[in-house]
């Protein structure tokens, strides 16, 4: 009868879990039993990394919400912008104001002489979604300046056109059509367009794109036909009469035609003294616009002004030229200008089309992935179960036994509390070494009565005494020799 507390050979130990593998059931030489039984440990679940998906999507949805919004909000003239360019030129006739002004008629009138000048456009302020902003424009020759003139308009941010209702402290021009440049995002389409000496408006016709300045340009062209220049600022620089001994002495230095020579000195007589002027204007305009930003790259422009002589009743006897000339923005002006609106462009593409667009694309892809992976489950996780034991029920186990010091054994025999596992750990060391009856034993590495190694007889070795045969515990080991089933031979 065994305790309670002894363990059974093949089972665990009592108290403890079973775990059987696949190797335990190979060892035992269960080939029937190398199967591994599963069963669900727990209630299938849903996996826990759609949730951190899911929510890194929505981030970057939103993040590429707010930078399409913030490329929305500078896709509009910038509140710093400030574009200066110079201007280069020939003026066929100009009057220059500094001679007139100090009286020098004769040295008034200029001819064929080149142009230089300058043109900006700066913005002064804004007030939310429309800017007053400044356009300047002046020209030199002969290092005289004979033309200057500034005008504020009031624009809004986003069209460009002009602003709806601006603060009244600005003092901006009224104005209709574009006025300080093109909106960003210009199309292939014609525009209305603001002339501010005749304060009229005329029609900016798309032509085609050109490179210009390095960059792909929309070309845009506006015809002025002459009309009444109206506008004070431009008035201001031209003399509103003359007198008739002035008028006699520009008249030689003036390019008019013989006929027109003559009408005017036949007429000087019969003007009034000083003899009132009004003028004229019309022009041809020419811009290329780097359609992304709307920033201006070239101008070129042809412009003629012209006074109108006029007698008594109001007719007008002559026309004669006060400005005829051409300009535009010279190379280096024109390569500064490419420049800056290739760095404008390629900062609004990252922030309203690059950037936007590729985390929308990540964000969507990313949450689409996390919903999917929301509708899954997990597979119920399985634990191995032991196989169908074939060995016996156990013995019955008597009454628990005094707790007392182990019982002896004599020589060669293990104590009792070491029988069951001595008799499983040499039945396990038979299995796994594969040993038959009647061949040499490998040495065990558990419990042994044996201290040397190993013999195949009984006959001494040399040196040694015969083993007395009658001690206890002995065994006389099996003759390699002698074959399974016969007798020992007599000693005699």
């Amino acid at each position: 009868m065994r305790a309670s507390g002894e363990d059974l050979p093949g089972r665990p130990a009592s108290g403890g879990r079973a775990e059987w593998t696949r190797g335990d059931a190979e060892s035992r030489g269960d080939a029937d039993q190398t199967s591994v039984i599963r069963q669900p440990s727990r209630p299938p679940s849903r996996p826990k990394w759609p949730v951190p998906l899911v929510v890194l999507g929505l981030l970057a949805l939103a993040l590429a919400a707010i930078l399409s919004g913030i490329s929305s909000n500078r896709r509009q003239l910038p509140i710093n912008y400030d574009a200066t360019a110079q201007l280069t030129g020939t003026a066929n006739v100009a009057w220059s104001q500094q001679a007139l002004t100090n009286g020098d008629f004769g040295r008034a009138v200029l001819v064929n002489v080149p142009v230089t000048g300058q043109t900006s456009t700066r913005v002064l302020t804004t007030d939310g979604g429309d800017a007053q902003v400044v356009r300047s424009r002046s020209y030199l020759a002969n290092d005289q300046q004979f033309f200057t003139i500034d005008t504020i308009y009031a624009v809004n941010r986003t069209t460009m056109l002009p602003a709806t209702d601006p603060p009244g402290d600005w003092n901006a021009q009224q104005a209709q059509g574009l006025t300080v440049g093109f909106p960003a995002g210009t199309l292939q389409q014609d525009y209305p367009g603001w002339v501010q000496d005749t304060q009229a408006t005329t029609t900016l016709r798309y032509l085609r794109q050109e490179e210009r300045g390095g960059v792909n340009t929309f070309v845009f062209e506006a015809d002025a036909a002459p009309a009444t220049i109206r506008d004070p600022a431009t008035l201001a620089n031209l003399p509103q009469s003359l007198p008739r001994a002035a008028l006699a002495q520009l008249a030689p230095a003036l390019p008019l035609t013989a006929q027109q020579r003559s009408a005017l000195t036949s007429a000087l007589s019969s003007l009034p003294d000083p003899v009132p002027l009004t003028y004229l204007y019309a022009a041809r305009a020419t811009y290329w616009i780097e359609p992304t930003t709307g920033w201006i790259v070239d101008e070129a422009l042809q412009e003629t002004r012209s006074a109108s002589v006029v007698d008594s009743g109001g007719s007008t006897v002559l026309s004669l030229p006060v400005f005829d000339g051409n300009s535009r923005f010279d190379e280096p002006s024109v390569a500064a200008a490419g420049q800056q609106a290739m760095e404008r462009r390629e900062s609004l593409n990252a922030s309203g089309r690059t950037w936007p667009w590729v985390l929308g694309t990540l964000g969507a892809l990313a949450l689409l992935a996390g919903l999917l992976g929301l509708l899954m489950r997990r597979r119920p996780e399985a634990v191995p179960l032991p196989p169908p034991s074939t060995a016996g029920p156990p013995e019955a186990a008597g009454p628990p036994e005094a707790a007392g010091p182990p019982e002896a054994a004599g020589p060669g025999e293990p104590r009792r509390d070491e029988r069951g596992r001595g008799r499983s750990a040499v039945a396990d060391a038979d299995r796994q070494s594969g040993a038959r009856r009647g061949e040499p034993q490998a040495p065990y590495p558990g419990q042994s009565p044996h201290a040397g190694p190993y013999r195949t007889s009984a006959r001494p070795m040399p040196g040694e005494s015969a083993p007395d045969q009658s001690a206890p515990g002995h065994s006389e080991q099996p003759d390699p020799q002698r074959q399974a089933g016969q007798q020992p031979p007599n000693p005699s």
